[in-house]
């Protein structure tokens, strides 16, 4: 049965007329659920409110018309908006004595600076409610009273588990002439200082910050409060800096490790952004592009953040490859990296759809990122160009004219999305091209030898499917084919999705990073198979591993070749590094596809290293709890290194 929706009637505002002006109110229901509006009276009975925050409701934030009457059936409508001559068709769903409005969140922000709204219904749906076929409703007041709201949200859903779209409500919070700078001093003179190019750099002072925190105190707080939260406490950046300061002091980098720490940087120059005026150094381009973005930035930002994500992996690739450390820094580092990639996840969810608010993305990403660049002996950055970029054939179509190509791809799906498919044509024009580009040398054949003898091996076993992940493939050679196709082609196959990184950059650092990262995987997944398997049949485990020692006599054969290809210059690092990534690739999808009917397969999540032991508790959660350990165990780590330096300084 469909629940109606109260009528506020309780207003915040002390000299409300109805149908004049917009109030506030919150409504509490029996069962424990909340909400908090900006509402105004309208005709006829109805009432339009903007719920901003909610408790126990599953809409954060809705727009609604409230009817006279209650509807048993639910209908959609399509209602004309009119806001201050701009016209937007949406759809409204009718649910008890509702309309719920489908809008976005600009809608709200052009609601609160507009002077009148107008529903407009087609003339059927309006006798069918009993309504005028438009509505005029006024929005003197709603500005204040939503930005009221607002406020009264921010506090709720940061401190009385109340929900709302954080975005949303800094959007409706953030001063549209821009902050107020004048109330705290010369804030330039403060955090910058000259440098030897005619420039500024930040100087990140504790003046500095004294300065900026008064700033946010008195001109932060309402529409930077979720930035705020995220910074500071239990928030994900401070989950980053514990993790990343853990795994610095745990790499052999001596004064280098000075260079690396996390240390609230990114608040402040964020808070510089909005507070100052001259454009630091630190600021990346990015910054500005998005500033002055003529359009929709969507697209802009997803390139910036795609660039950023692929200089991650090129830094962390020279870093491991530099300092070779131990196996618990290396789960460090990736601890803290994943800790960083969910503060920025959140960054990206929480800020408003405002430009300014948006530049700042770029600007807290590039500090993390110099942080390992600067660790890893500043290397040289990346060359991306647009014709490097990994795209797949789609619309049953190749992505070039090439005829091995098209002798090679299959199309399936709904998109029609190409996949390579290795026919006995498509192989005998492989090893036709790897001929005329003189890649068959004295190592090729032990190579074909030690593949075949696995293929054969394979297709005999109880884990041989005829599915196109396979590990041998349609043919007894085409896996091997489609590896050996990446030493001088790379076309629009989704197969070489997972390695896209590696396509898109041609950098040998990203692409041996991937290579490592597909190994790894491929032993993740065989022990979690084998493990799985031993619970029903200690022999089937056993054939597993044999079959993968095969595999892996292939995996050397197939490194030495490259290794010989590449010494003799007719193959790069990178594409050397991208054909050993392929060949773990095809694998893994193997072992993770291999089917096993003896009997009913045992969760491989659930087993442990041993064949006999199974976890009792929920994987979930004892992923949250190793989490929960490693942060505890940095924190503490942090800690005893607070106290040393403290009795050094004593003892100076």
């Amino acid at each position: 049965m469909m629940a109606a929706v109260a009528v506020l009637t309780i207003g915040l505002s002390a000299n409300a007329t109805a149908l004049t002006l917009w109030e506030a109110g919150r409504l509490d229901y029996p069962d424990g659920n909340a909400e908090v509006a900006a509402f105004v009276n309208g005709p006829q009975g109805t009432q339009l409110q903007a719920v901003l925050c909610a408790k126990n409701e599953s809409d954060k934030n809705r727009l609604s018309l409230l009817l006279p009457e209650f509807f048993d059936t639910a209908f959609m409508f399509e209602v004309t908006l009119t806001c201050n001559e701009l016209q937007t068709t949406v759809y409204a769903e009718l649910s008890g004595n509702a309309l719920e409005l489908q809008l976005d969140d600009d809608f709200y922000l052009k609601l609160a600076n507009s002077h009148t709204l107008t529903l407009s219904f087609k003339p059927q749906d309006a006798a069918y409610l009993h309504l005028p076929v438009s509505i005029d409703l006024p929005l003197l007041g709603a500005s204040e009273v939503m930005q009221q709201v607002a406020s009264q949200c921010v506090l709720l859903c940061l401190n009385e588990d109340f929900k709302c779209r954080e975005g949303l409500l800094s959007a409706l919070l953030w001063p549209q002439a821009g902050f107020n700078r004048d109330r705290f001093g010369n804030v330039d003179e403060l955090c910058t200082k000259p440098n030897f190019h005619g420039g500024y750099n930040f100087n990140f002072t504790d003046s500095c910050r004294l300065t900026l925190d008064r700033f946010y105190a008195r001109e932060g707080q309402g529409p930077l409060s979720f930035l705020y939260a995220l910074f500071h406490g239990e928030g994900a950046y401070q989950k980053y800096k514990t993790l990343w300061n853990d795994a610095v002091a745990q790499l052999s980098v001596g004064p280098l490790a000075d260079l690396g720490w996390a240390d609230d940087e990114e608040w402040y120059l964020g808070l510089y952004a909005l507070a100052g005026t001259r454009p630091v150094d630190e600021y990346p381009q990015s910054y500005f592009n998005i500033l002055h973005v003529a359009s929709d930035p969507t697209t802009l930002l997803y390139d910036i953040d795609n660039r950023y994500e692929m200089e991650t992996l090129k830094y962390v690739s020279v870093l491991m490859r530099r300092l070779q450390p131990s196996y618990q820094t290396r789960q460090a580092l990736e601890q803290a990296l994943n800790a960083w990639s969910d503060f920025y996840r959140q960054l990206t969810a929480l800020q408003p759809y405002i430009l300014k608010a948006q530049a700042l993305r770029p600007v807290m990403y590039r500090l993390m990122l110099q942080r390992i660049w600067r660790l890893a002996g500043r290397p040289q950055g990346l060359d991306l160009r647009p014709e490097y970029a990994f795209v797949q054939g789609t619309g049953n179509k190749t992505i070039t004219q090439d005829a091995l190509e098209k002798k090679c791809a299959y199309f399936e799906g709904m998109r029609g999305d190409e996949f390579f498919f290795g026919s006995d044509d498509c192989i005998h024009a492989i090893h036709s091209e790897m001929r005329h580009a003189g890649l068959i040398t004295d190592d090729y054949p032990q190579l074909l030898q030690a593949w075949d003898d696995f293929a054969t091996a394979w297709s005999n076993s109880i884990f041989y499917s005829d599915s196109a992940d396979d590990a041998v493939g349609e043919h007894l050679r085409s896996n091997l084919a489609l590896t050996l196709l990446t030493a001088c082609r790379v076309y629009g196959f989704g197969d070489y999705f997972l390695l896209r990184e590696c396509i898109s950059t041609r950098d040998g650092d990203i692409c041996s990073l991937e290579r490592e990262r597909a190994l790894h995987s491929l032993e993740h997944e065989l022990s979690n198979k084998v493990n799985a398997i031993a619970a029903v049949s200690r022999e089937d485990a056993q054939e597993l591993q044999q079959l993968h020692a095969k595999w892996l006599n292939y995996q050397d054969k197939l490194t030495a070749y490259v290794a010989e290809l590449e010494r003799r210059g007719h193959l790069s690092w990178w594409r050397a590094q991208l054909v050993l990534g392929m060949s773990g690739v095809l694998q893994t999808n193997a072992v993770i596809s291999a089917p096993y009917y003896r009997e009913e397969l045992p969760d491989e999540t659930l087993t442990t290293g041993s064949e006999d032991d199974f976890l009792e508790e929920d994987p979930h959660s004892q992923l949250q709890d190793l989490k929960a350990d490693a942060l505890d165990a940095a924190q503490q780590r942090a800690q005893e290194r607070e106290q040393e330096r403290d009795k050094v300084q004593d003892r100076q």
